[in-house]
């Protein structure tokens, strides 16, 4: 049965969620992305796309070049892993989301095909993100775009998105994230980080460990893909180091026929783009800043960003009660700019926002550890139907306080 609302689709969309338990789930995954696209007519092969991995600040980078592209004159789609409220935020063309008529449509359309894969049986499940993905594939094509930029999910060898060709590819860093699919080391997950290197692509990366960047040299050179490596290491913010990925993204890009791009489009661009989750303020009195970081190696960026946009300051940090793994470490990282913690969960946050936003009316409170926490806090702001009305991120506040 077709859906006719943003709500219905989506129910439907969570009913697509499940988690592999087969170890060869993983290309099965890649065959079924493929097999989804062809009988959808190869969406994904009718415009240009640039390919963005890593472990930390890919949806940054993805944003960077995305608005680079628009601006010097580019129609650019951009489809992004997870989204921060709704779900027509995968799929955006020159900054705005589709509409909710368009992505219920774009849903409708897919159902069919998912059922008759499901129906073979051959395949497995149709996920979530195939479908989302597909969807975001068929709006570009459709629109007739220039170029996409398409951000890995998890990992990147047997991720949906490993299906397209690229004319360019990032690898921003590589860190310990989703240990549990990926591998335990550094150098695990750098190898199933390299599979989006393709042969003759030119790749961009930021990582800074010797090993990490020996393995991806290793996979470019035998795929004959220029490999340069930008050292972001030091940089003072994370979103200064993702903005040097971008502008060497644009410098390449240029190279390769989007001569449309200038230096004063890029600069232009890295001073004034907004990003939603990443160091947001969405209150002045008292300050509250909302960061989406969810690892340790982003913990210690987010830290390190904070210590220089507001020098020798203390927060009232808000954290997630979730990597319980990781929680102990997440919290020593923290330690450095911790004036009074806070664990919460997420059907709490708001209570727990409005407990330590009076004790300190005057503070400055940092609300970090999950993209869902983030989500909750925003919301209170940015009310997920104003978002899917105004199809696109916007801000209240408009510059960071010293």
């Amino acid at each position: 049965m077709k859906a006719t609302t943003y709500s219905e689709t989506i129910d439907y969309l969570d009913s697509h969620i499940h988690r592999a338990k087969d170890p060869h789930e993983g290309s099965r995954n890649i065959r079924r992305t493929k097999y989804l696209l062809r009988l959808l007519g190869n969406p994904q092969d009718k415009y240009p796309t640039i390919h963005i991995g890593g472990t930390s600040g890919k949806s940054s980078t993805s944003f960077f070049i995305a608005k680079i592209l628009q601006e010097s004159g580019y129609k650019t789609g951009l489809t992004i892993s997870p989204h921060l409220q709704v779900a027509t935020e995968r799929i955006q063309i020159n900054g705005y989301f589709a509409s909710e008529k368009e992505f219920v449509g774009l849903i409708n359309e897919i159902k069919p095909v998912v059922e008759k894969i499901e129906e073979e049986k051959r395949w497995g499940k149709v996920g979530y993100f195939q479908i989302l993905l597909a969807a975001a594939f068929l709006y570009f094509a459709r629109s007739k775009v220039d170029v996409a930029i398409v951000e890995v999910g998890i990992g990147g060898h047997y991720d949906a998105t490993n299906v397209i060709k690229p004319v360019l590819a990032v690898i921003t860093n590589v860190g310990l994230d989703h240990t549990s699919v990926l591998g335990e080391t550094i150098e695990e997950i750098a190898r199933d980080k390299r599979e989006i290197i393709k042969k003759g692509v030119p790749i961009i990366t930021g990582a800074s460990q010797k090993s990490v960047i020996n393995l991806l040299r290793e996979k470019a050179e035998r795929t004959d893909a220029p490999f340069i490596v930008i050292n972001t290491k030091g940089q003072m913010t994370y979103s200064k180091a993702n903005a040097i990925l971008a502008q060497t993204a644009a410098e390449q890009l240029k190279k390769i026929g989007f001569t449309n791009i200038t230096r004063k489009n890029v600069n232009q661009v890295l001073a004034t783009t907004f990003l939603p989750g990443r160091l947001e303020i969405v209150s002045r009195n008292p300050i509250i800043i909302l960061d989406a970081a969810h690892n340790i190696d982003k913990m210690h960026a987010l830290v390190a960003s904070l210590q220089n946009l507001f020098p020798e300051s203390k927060f009232d940090i808000i954290l997630a009660r979730a990597h319980r793994k990781h929680l102990k470490r997440m919290i020593k990282s923290l330690h450095p700019i911790t004036k009074k913690l806070f664990l919460t969960g997420i059907k709490d946050s708001a209570k727990t926002l409005k407990k330590v936003s009076t004790r300190t009316p005057n503070g400055k409170i940092l609300i970090t550890g999950s993209f869902f926490l983030v989500d909750q806090i925003r919301s209170l702001y940015y009310p997920k139907i104003e978002v899917l009305e105004k199809r696109r991120y916007y801000t209240k506040v408009t510059s960071i306080p010293s």
